[in-house]
């Protein structure tokens, strides 16, 4: 079972890398590419096990996942789902975080978080476009804006529920929270501005700092922060 860590255990850990970067001045075909990233996946043909780098994976249809959120929110509620939904993003985020930096080394951190979109797009939740991201980690600032193509979580609920007058991508968006977060060693909090299933032809996600936030932070308390 994995254990929860804190920003600042994670801080601790991260590897020292780059505090500063932007993804404009990323250059091309630096590590880890998609590809570099899919030979960390190995699939152990006839023992029933699928393994990214140390960890054991399962395949698993999206609509049974679509069904299973949908049993959470007849039971619990949209809030409670989504808030549960959400933990789950978040750590997947972390251990993200964790194989990349082990994996691929402590280079380059603009290169480790631009690695983030390939992870969750190799992983089949929608095929995420970066559209721009910089931070300045001396600064304790992070800003970050991409596009998630054909959601799978959003897509679902759509299935489910048809149109939502909110975002429903809980468990994708908290993934680059807890991804971002760990590799930096400070709070980066990303919300869906636009979603599928609100209607949107695909989903915009805005990451920022938490003090660039204007507002309460209530994904704080969700993540245990």
């Amino acid at each position: 079972m994995t254990r929860n860590i804190s920003l600042r255990e994670a801080s601790k850990r991260a590897p020292q890398m780059l505090s500063k970067g932007d993804s404009l001045l990323l250059e091309d075909g630096a590590a880890p590419t998609l590809n570099d990233l899919a030979g960390a996946l190995k699939f152990a043909l006839g023992d029933g096990r699928i393994w990214l780098n140390d960890d054991r994976m399962v395949l698993l249809r999206s609509n049974v996942l679509g069904q299973l959120r949908a049993a959470m929110i007849s039971e619990i509620g949209m809030d409670r789902t989504r808030e549960r939904w959400m933990r789950v993003g978040w750590e997947q985020g972390v251990q993200h975080a964790r194989l990349v930096a082990s994996r691929f080394g402590p280079d380059n951190l603009t290169a480790a978080l631009a690695a983030g979109p390939r992870v969750h797009t190799m992983e089949g939740h929608a095929k995420v476009v970066t559209k721009r991201f910089e931070f300045d980690a001396a600064k304790q600032h992070y800003h970050g804006e991409f596009h998630w193509i054909d959601s799978a979580e959003g897509t679902e609920h759509v299935r489910n529920f048809g149109i939502c007058d909110c975002p429903v991508c809980w468990m994708q968006i908290a993934v680059p929270s807890g991804y971002t977060s760990t590799l930096m060693g400070m709070t980066v909090i990303f919300r869906e501005l636009e979603c599928v299933g609100q209607g949107a032809s695909r989903c915009l996600l805005v990451g920022k700092d938490a003090a660039s936030w204007d507002d309460d932070l209530p994904e704080l308390r969700i993540f245990g922060l």
